[in-house]
């Protein structure tokens, strides 16, 4: 039994040794998005904007379809803004993106991160197709060139997957702090065929559980700043906007008054450490978001914006 573990031992080890060299002789591509900060940290663009499909979405019907990060570009001339944003990016992953920042040295004169009150739900925080963990992986490895040998061995011998969809599916849901049900239960294929009531729940799933300073999202916006403030970045966080009037339709008005606790929460975490955060949170009306349209995912509200709506957030960033 022991030559036997002597062996797998010394069969892993050149596996990963080899593996190695070949990430050395052909280097793994670059995700997109990282390729895009590497060009603006080598050009030293002013403005670093994070963010979600909220900066980009936008309704067919729009005139102007540009992101917000082009609107603020156009407010603001004197700077130059570069945009990294991806579907379902979040905190965990600003947080990495942060550190590569910080590990190359760079310091644009600002980096803008949207706080997406939905991405703190288990619809967004639990789904396992947006934890980009490959991604995190290529983000924490690549700054470091012989940590970055063992990219591939590490991604191909590491769960890479740390939810499964059943994990995802029996996640629990919260109304304020009480369990109401679990995922599969406000979110399954049933929900391709709109209703009211459908609605209802998903507005429960994404919207109405509280938060508290233990969500791992939470943890990671405060790494942001303590990362910001020892290595002299300037950060500014804005909570996006919801379609809050469509919320109180459907949920009374215990929907906006959950949606003003949660950003009041995120608010006092961010002040009381000096970090600068604008809350847009309950400033748009319903003409200002666009849902309702294929695919399935905008039969129900978010935070997804026309022309309008856009504007307004870039507007009030800059």
């Amino acid at each position: 039994m022991t030559k036997l573990l002597v062996k797998i031992i010394a069969f892993s080890g050149l596996v990963i040794v080899l593996q190695a060299v070949v990430t050395a002789v052909f280097p793994p591509k670059t995700p997109r998005e990282v390729r895009l900060l590497n060009r603006y940290l080598e050009e030293r663009v002013d403005i670093i904007y994070f963010g979600d499909s909220t900066v980009h979405h936008f309704a067919e019907s729009d005139r102007n379809k540009n992101p917000i990060s082009l609107m603020l570009q156009d407010r603001l001339p004197g700077y130059s803004v570069g945009k990294v944003a991806g579907a379902a990016y979040n905190m965990d992953l600003y947080e990495r993106y942060v550190a590569y920042i910080v590990a190359r040295g760079a310091k644009p004169r600002l980096i803008v991160i949207p706080i997406n009150l939905r991405s703190f739900s288990p619809e967004w925080d639990q789904r396992p197709e947006y934890q980009f963990e490959k991604e995190k992986l290529f983000l924490t490895l690549a700054p470091n060139f012989f940590h970055f040998l063992f990219y591939r061995p590490i991604s191909v011998f590491s769960n890479l997957q740390p939810i499964q969809e059943q994990d995802y599916r029996e996640s629990p849901v919260y109304e304020g702090f009480r369990q109401v049900g679990v995922v599969r239960e406000f979110d399954n294929p049933s929900f391709r065929a709109f209703s009211r009531e459908k609605t209802t729940r998903k507005l429960i799933l994404r919207y109405m559980a509280s938060l508290d300073g233990r969500h791992r999202k939470v943890q990671s916006m405060l790494r942001i700043v303590r990362m910001a403030k020892e290595n002299g970045l300037s950060i500014l966080f804005y909570i996006t906007p919801i379609d809050y009037r469509t919320g109180n339709r459907h949920l009374g008005s215990v929907f906006a008054q959950r949606i003003g606790e949660n950003a009041r929460f995120i608010r006092s975490l961010l002040e009381v450490r000096r970090g600068a955060v604008l809350d847009l949170s309950l400033t748009l009306d319903s003409p200002a978001f666009n849902f309702g349209h294929f695919p399935d995912d905008h039969l129900y509200p978010n935070e997804h914006l026309k022309e309008q709506g856009r504007r307004y957030v870039a507007a009030a960033l800059s």
